[in-house]
Formats: structure tokens, C-alpha cells, sequence
């Protein structure tokens, strides 16, 4: 593998790692294992071709009460699960522990209404300025959330 990271997403229960060379490695949160190269080529293609339905910035409430909430989770299967919940205007972020729960609120300037878990790890290299974007991919609704060379693409809670 090259030897600069120039990208990372997070697709759980993977992460992807792109260098310099183009090489991407993946890494199950749970074990080291082999991922189709092609495959996850395919999904950030569709993911990026995907028709945006609702955009705003992350601002710095956000970022941290995410970033706050990672110390309420339990650790399940590697990762520190975080409930974000998108509505016209504000989201909210919640996380719980065996000792207690995380409740947090943000402004946010999207339209779109919704329900993710994510893993809150990622968000800790995430600087000001970090959006959230939902995109449509193929009538499903996608969730991608950047900044500072970091995307996490993420599917909505069933």
C-alpha cells in the first residue's frame, strides 16, 4: 500500500482505507478480513451518484455532542454506537451506557426527517465544517457525513 492515507470511509461493519497508490484496504471491526475490491469501488460510485435530498453543515454543537455521546456507549462488536435523529431545522444524539444516557441537540439546516446509528470513532478527526449529506441511491436513502478527509456513508435505522 502506498505509504499517505488520502481517504477514509466507514461502511459498517467495514473501513476503508484509500492511499495514495489507489490501493484501498479493509478492515472488519471485528476481524481483519478480505473485502472485494470491486465491490466497495461499486458502492462509494453509487453512493456518489446518488441525487441529494437534504444537505446542511455539521456545526460545532453537533460534532461534539456526537464526539460527548462516544463516551456513553457500550463498546458492541469494536464499535460505539451513536443514535442521530435528523428533523427539519435539528437533530438529536443519543447514546446510553449501563451507568447512564447521552441526550444532546443541534441545529441543522436540512428538511429531511430520519434515524441513523453510527460509530462515533470516526467523528473525532471531524473538524468544523463537516457536512451532512443525504443523498437517494437507487430509492433508498443514504447518509454521508464529511469533513476533514473523512466520509462515513451510512443506511438508515429499519
Amino acid at each position: 500500500a502506498g505509504s499517505e492515507c488520502t481517504g477514509i470511509v466507514n461502511d459498517m461493519p467495514y473501513i476503508h482505507v484509500q492511499y495514495t497508490d489507489g490501493t484501498i484496504c479493509s478492515v472488519l471491526y471485528r476481524a481483519i478480513g478480505d473485502f472485494p475490491i470491486p465491490a466497495i469501488c461499486q458502492y462509494i460510485d453509487s453512493f456518489d451518484g446518488g441525487e441529494v435530498v437534504a444537505e446542511g453543515e455539521l456545526g460545532v454543537d453537533a460534532l461534539e455532542a456526537i464526539k460527548n455521546a462516544e463516551t456513553f456507549t457500550d463498546v458492541f462488536d469494536a464499535q460505539m454506537p451513536v443514535h442521530i435523529a435528523f428533523e427539519p431545522g435539528k437533530l438529536t444524539v443519543r447514546a446510553e451506557n449501563a451507568g447512564g444516557e447521552f441526550y444532546g441537540e443541534a441545529e441543522w439546516a436540512g428538511e429531511y426527517t430520519g434515524h441513523f446509528t453510527v460509530d462515533a470513532r470516526p467523528f473525532n478527526a471531524m473538524g468544523a465544517g463537516a457536512k451532512a449529506i443525504l443523498k437517494s441511491i437507487d430509492g433508498s436513502i443514504g447518509l454521508e457525513i464529511c469533513g476533514d478527509g473523512v466520509r462515513v456513508m451510512l443506511s438508515p435505522d429499519p
